[in-house]
């Protein structure tokens, strides 16, 4: 009959609609948004901190220990630990551990947090990287012109320099990945550069950054060869080479970032041994 009630007992709405998914049903349901598995952890921390169980002064357990006592990854214990410090709320020693510094007010501690949410994790700018660098490596290798040409091998050059001088090479070095970019041709692609450019400008990109250059400064010089792989993939329009190469150079700066890490690891603990 016209007014039965399907099967499984739920009315049906006139419009067809199920009473708790139609249009008027926002004020009793809202969208479940999965946060950064990174910024649940530094959640914990905190709260361990403010009730108490952390106190300032005390060094937290190991990296390794954290991951495995809450059941993560070692990329995600790392981006929350650092940011942590970041926020003020941590600092690390190398060869030595992560020590508690301070609690944050509540109103500061929200600042903080909102901020690092909005930049984006190390990890998710790389991931984001590697999916979309490759493919536009190829196809600027593709479409370039003499003109993208000069731009690249301009931001080479200079990058070759700064690090002769023993100077910052980081403008120059994503300045040759933009370049690559703009040789698309193609505005939508550039917007998406832009939006990475915005994100490692973050204060937790940096300071992954400058932990991992300072693992071992040959790593600017790899780079630098990396780029002149690049460079001549995408001079000789070889797109399958030049995506490859692109490949290969992000893999690097992401194993890179781990050695980085792993390393501080491993001097804190021999040092706890000690």
């Amino acid at each position: 009959m016209s007014g039965d009630k399907p099967a499984g007992g739920r009315a049906e709405r006139a419009d067809g609609l199920s009473p708790l998914t139609g249009s008027t049903s926002a004020a009793r349901l809202q969208q479940v948004r999965v946060p950064r598995v990174y910024m649940v952890i530094v959640d914990q921390i905190r709260r361990l901190i403010e009730t108490g169980v952390l106190a300032p002064g005390e060094r937290l357990p190991t990296e390794r220990a954290l991951a495995e006592e809450l059941g993560v990854s070692r990329s995600s214990m790392r981006e929350a630990l650092t940011a942590l410090e970041v926020m003020g709320i941590i600092d690390s020693k190398p060869g030595s551990g992560n020590y508690v510094v301070q609690i944050l007010p509540a109103d500061l501690a929200e600042v903080e947090y909102a901020g690092l949410i909005a930049e984006g994790g190390t990890n998710e700018i790389l991931e984001a990287r590697s999916l979309f660098e490759p493919g536009v490596a190829a196809l600027a290798a593709e479409r370039r012109t003499r003109s993208d040409l000069a731009k690249m091998r301009a931001a080479i050059d200079e990058m070759a320099e700064l690090i002769a001088r023993g100077a910052d090479s980081w403008e120059p070095d994503w300045g040759f990945h933009r370049a690559i970019v703009v040789a698309c041709q193609n505005p939508m692609m550039v917007a998406v550069c832009d939006l990475l450019t915005q994100r490692m400008a973050g204060r937790l990109w940096q300071v992954m950054r400058e932990r991992n250059l300072a693992t071992d400064p040959g790593r600017p010089s790899r780079y630098l060869q990396d780029h002149h792989d690049i460079f001549d993939a995408v001079r000789q329009r070889d797109p399958a080479a030049a995506g490859s190469r692109m490949r290969l150079h992000l893999a690097r700066i992401v194993d890179d970032l781990a050695d980085a890490a792993g390393g501080r690891e491993s001097r804190a603990d021999s040092g706890a041994a000690a």
